[in-house]
């Protein structure tokens, strides 16, 4: 059985912006679907993902671009490149305690 790559996570807060970096070694890399409360902007910084949205595939973003996710909408990521890496950047100076994130087994799979 081959082995299931995971994408590197990275996770930096400063002045209220809370920036997710993802970084993929392998093409087929998924980063696991997940919604949140709040819009935010996902930046392709190297490489090229595919993007689905509420289970519809919404085309290849290849770096340097950017996505925008609408709060409330299911998101994952599939790497198409060696080498990968997305950046979800939100602004979090209004939240109150931890960022909020809804669990990912309360999310459908694409």
């Amino acid at each position: 059985m081959e082995k299931i790559e995971l994408p590197k996570i990275e996770v930096r807060m400063l002045d209220g912006i809370f920036v997710k970096a993802m970084k993929c070694a392998r093409p087929g890399t998924i980063v696991e679907q997940h919604v949140h409360v709040w819009d935010h902007g996902t930046f392709i910084a190297r490489g090229s993902f595919r993007v689905f949205k509420d289970g519809h595939d919404m085309g290849d973003f290849k770096a340097p671009t950017s996505v925008i996710i609408e709060a409330g909408t299911k998101h994952c990521f599939v790497s198409l490149e060696p080498d990968s890496v997305a950046l979800c950047i939100h602004d979090v100076s209004g939240e109150i305690g931890e960022i909020q994130v809804i669990p990912s087994e309360q999310v459908l799979r694409v």
